[in-house]
C-alpha cells in the first residue's frame, strides 16, 4: 500500500460487508481475508510511502514522497524499468497480464527528453450527454468517479466509461507500487 489509504478503505469495506443486509453469502470469508491484510493482520500490508520517506531520495521528487512524485523519479533513474517498460509487454499475450490495458508502453520520453509521467496516459477526457468531462488520472478524480457511480443516476454509456477509467487508474496505482519495488530491489541487488 502507499500511505494508509488502502488500509482505511479495506476497513470500510469490511464494515460494509459486516453490516449490509445484502452482503454476499461468503461474507465471513471476505471479512477474514480483509482482516489478514489490515493493520495487525498476519499479512499486514507494508506502507511503501514510509519506506520512501525513510530510505529513498531523488532530486526529481522535490522532497515529496507521494507515489505520483516517486514513480516518475524511479522511472527516470532505473535502467531495469526503462528496459522492461519501454516495450509493449504490459497487457500483451506473452508479457505482463492486464485486465485494463493492451500492449501498453509505460516508459516513454516526452518532447524534452524526460520520462513521461505514466498517469498522464490516463488523461483522456470524454464528454457524454449526461456528464461533465470524465478524467480519472489522480486520487481526487478517482474518488469523485467512485462517488458518482454510487450515488448518481447515469446513462449506461457514462457508467461504463467511469468504471473503465476507474479500473485503469486503480490498476496503474497498483502497477506503480510494483514498479517502484522492482526498481528498489534492482538497485539493492545489482552487480
Amino acid at each position: 500500500m502507499w500511505a494508509s489509504h488502502e488500509n482505511t478503505i479495506l476497513s470500510h469495506i469490511r464494515e460494509q460487508i459486516r453490516t449490509r443486509y445484502d452482503a454476499p453469502e461468503d461474507k465471513a470469508e471476505l471479512i477474514s481475508f480483509i482482516d489478514t491484510l489490515t493493520k495487525g493482520g498476519k499479512r499486514q500490508l507494508v506502507d511503501l510511502r514510509i519506506v520512501a520517506q525513510k530510505g529513498y531520495f531523488h532530486p526529481a521528487t522535490k522532497g515529496s514522497n507521494s507515489i505520483k512524485a516517486v514513480l516518475p523519479a524511479v522511472l527516470a533513474s532505473s535502467p531495469l524499468l526503462r528496459e522492461r517498460y519501454s516495450q509493449p509487454i504490459y497487457g500483451s499475450e506473452n508479457g505482463i497480464p492486464s485486465l485494463n490495458f493492451r500492449q501498453m508502453i509505460w516508459w516513454t520520453e516526452n518532447e524534452v527528453g524526460s520520462v513521461e509521467d505514466p498517469y498522464k496516459k490516463l488523461k483522456e477526457p470524454l464528454v457524454f450527454s449526461d456528464s461533465d468531462d470524465i478524467d480519472v488520472a489522480e486520487g481526487g478524480e478517482a474518488s469523485m468517479a467512485y462517488c458518482r457511480l454510487q450515488y448518481e443516476t447515469l446513462s449506461a454509456e457514462t457508467r461504463a466509461k467511469l468504471e473503465e477509467r476507474l479500473l485503469r487508474y486503480c490498476e496503474l496505482d497498483t502497477l506503480a507500487m510494483a514498479m517502484i519495488v522492482q526498481a528498489w530491489e534492482y538497485e539493492i541487488t545489482k552487480p
